[in-house]
């Protein structure tokens, strides 16, 4: 794949409200931490039991925000497919954690400073 073309899909997945597949969760996770994270299936869908438990997020039957394929021929796997989103408590949470870890970047780099980073 592209670089430029990663680069478009990773503002696509931060920027615009979208309903995913698991699948497609697991491509843009690894595409996100460029390649650093690498869940498996099974990590993954234990966090999305507890993210739905917490309010977190909701399956969706609408597909409409997918990454994943829009094959319509494909209608057998298409009843199957799960679609997660976030809920209004769930961009809440986001907002709280980017801001959290906003913060932590902004100790780290007060405390150790920008030499250190250049090492």
């Amino acid at each position: 794949m592209c670089l430029s073309v990663e680069k478009q899909r990773n503002r696509n997945c931060l920027t615009r409200r979208r309903v995913d597949l698991a699948f497609a969760i697991l491509k843009d996770v690894e595409l996100l931490s460029e390649g650093r994270i690498v869940l498996s299936t099974g990590t993954l869908y234990g966090a999305l039991a507890r993210l739905l438990e917490q309010g977190v997020i909701r399956r969706s039957n609408d597909d409409s925000g997918s990454s994943g394929s829009n094959n319509r021929s494909d209608s057998v796997d298409i009843q199957k497919r799960k679609y997660y989103e976030l809920t209004q408590f769930g961009y809440r949470v986001l907002a709280v954690e980017i801001k959290r870890m906003g913060t932590i970047l902004a100790t780290a780099n007060r405390e150790l400073g920008v030499e250190f980073l250049n090492q």
